[in-house]
Order: C-alpha cells, then structure tokens, then sequence
C-alpha cells in the first residue's frame, strides 16, 4: 500500500524566491560573506575497529549516542561524555547504512536505497521502503521537532526531473506506525549549491554532497558535507545563516551528526580508525 502525502517546493539559497503560478524558478544567486573559520572539535574520540566506516549518528531518549557501521545494521551506544561504546544491538542484516534517527525511544536506520527499518520498545522491527529516486543515495535523516516529520536528505542528484540540486523530503511519523509498507514522500527542500566556506565563492556542483542533517530547533538545522569538509546553517524558511570549514586532518570523511539537549555538536567521521568529534557551535 502507498501512502501518498502532499507536495511543495522550496528552493533553499540566498536570494530567492518561490517561483509564482507558472513561473520557471531562477537559479540561485549566492551572496558574498566573510571566509568562514575552521571549526576545531574540542575532543576527538577515536572509535574501536568494528566502527572504522561509522555511518551515522542520533541522540537517544537517555542523552546517549548512536551509531553504525555503514555495512550492517547494528546499532551501537556510546557514552556522550567519554566517547566510549556500551553496546551493540542487532537491528537489521547487513546492507549500506547511512542514516540514524530516534525519537521517544524509537529508532529508525536508513539505508542508501531508501529501505528504512523502525524499532520501538517491546516490538519486532518494521521495514518500509521509501519511493525515492535510484540515484538520490539517501545519507540524512532527522526529526523535525514539533512537526511529527522525518526529513531525510539525499547526496547525490534527487532526480524526478528537480535539476540539479540536493533534495530534502520528509515522512510523516505517524506512517512509521503501521506495517510494513511502501511510502510516498513529501518533497520539503531543494539545496542549491552553497557557497565554498572556504573562499568567499560559489562551488562546483559536484562538490555538495550532504552526508547528514541534524536539526537545532524547529526552525533551525546543519547540513554537513562530506567531499569537502564543511558545515552549514540554515534556516527553514531557506535563509543560509552560517558556514564553517571543517579541519580535513580530524575529519576525513565526515558521515554524521548529531546535536544534543545542551547544544554539543557531534560530528563522525570514517578513517582508520573512525572518530567522533565533539564541539561547541560558535553563537553568532
């Protein structure tokens, strides 16, 4: 059965509007700022070999992180103060794990092709697959508070005929709640390529490719990107807020994000071995 939800668009980038009634929406314009600093972690916590490809990373119901390996799906806890592992839960077999998300004790993993496994207290884990295009590669996911929305973020070209920009949708949680079933998403972003924090200018193309979301608050979320290291601030309404370089000797291949109650901010990143970095986001 597919559960089919409403469609609009957003296109996310400085100096733009939607689009009116039958209006071809314009490319995005990015405007000039200042060259970003590089955000420095305040720790860096080396993770054992069996996370060397961590993937991922959530904040549970208790404070604790989560994550895996992008291969399997088992689910590890580690301690948010010391950034040692506590244990590990099978959640699902082995396929490309890229996304974490947790919610009221509800943890959902995502793979790359849009197959999304929900486990809950006390009951047998749930599959859905989500219809998503076969190039979108599918890498964030979060939830939105307040919205009883799960956004999730593709790396790579959304296809659909959206262009050529990184999409951004969205599942309603109550869908999560059912058997197992296919779902139609919701279409809630199109990133247009961001300016480089590192240089003042605009990017190639090919270079953006956000590999996890986490969300400040309601109106506030940070896109990582993973080719070249960086951060980025947004605002729901499509307002680029900030940008910070991320340092490439701590942070290979950064895969995932998380921010806890106290505004830590917890980036992982792949490599030999695998880290977590642990920061303070700058206040404007």
């Amino acid at each position: 059965m597919a559960v089919a939800v409403g469609v609009f668009y957003l296109t996310l980038a400085l100096g733009c509007r939607m689009p009116g009634p039958g209006q071809d929406s314009a490319p995005a314009r990015a405007v000039a700022q200042d060259v970003p600093e590089v955000l420095n972690p305040d720790s860096l916590w080396r993770m054992p070999a069996e996370l060397k490809e961590i993937s991922a990373l959530a904040i549970a119901a208790n404070g604790d992180l989560l994550t895996l390996h992008d291969e399997d799906g088992d689910i590890y806890r580690v301690n948010s103060s010391n950034g040692v592992v506590q244990g590990r839960t099978r959640l699902a077999g082995s396929g490309d794990f890229e996304a974490l998300a947790a919610w009221d004790s509800v943890v959902v993993a995502l793979r790359s092709d849009g197959r999304l496994y929900r486990s809950g207290p006390g009951e047998d884990t749930k599959r859905y697959d989500l219809d998503l295009h076969g190039s979108c590669d599918l890498e964030s996911a979060d939830v939105r508070p307040g919205s009883g929305q799960l956004w999730i973020g593709c790396k790579e070209d959304p296809g659909r005929r959206l262009g050529r920009t990184r999409a951004f949708y969205s599942v309603a949680l109550d869908d999560l709640l059912g058997d197992e079933r296919d779902l139609e998403p919701m279409l809630e972003l199109r990133l247009e390529t961001p300016p480089d924090p590192r240089t003042e200018k605009g990017q190639p193309y090919g270079r953006f490719k956000p590999s996890a979301l986490a969300f400040l608050d309601a109106d506030r979320f940070l896109v990582l990107s993973s080719v070249y290291p960086a951060l980025f601030e947004y605002r729901v309404d499509g307002t680029l807020l900030d940008s910070w370089s991320l340092p490439r000797t701590d942070l290979t291949q950064p895969e995932g994000i998380a921010v806890d109650a106290r505004g830590t901010l917890y980036i992982a990143s792949e490599g030999t071995p695998g880290v977590i970095a642990v920061f303070q986001i700058p206040s404007r």
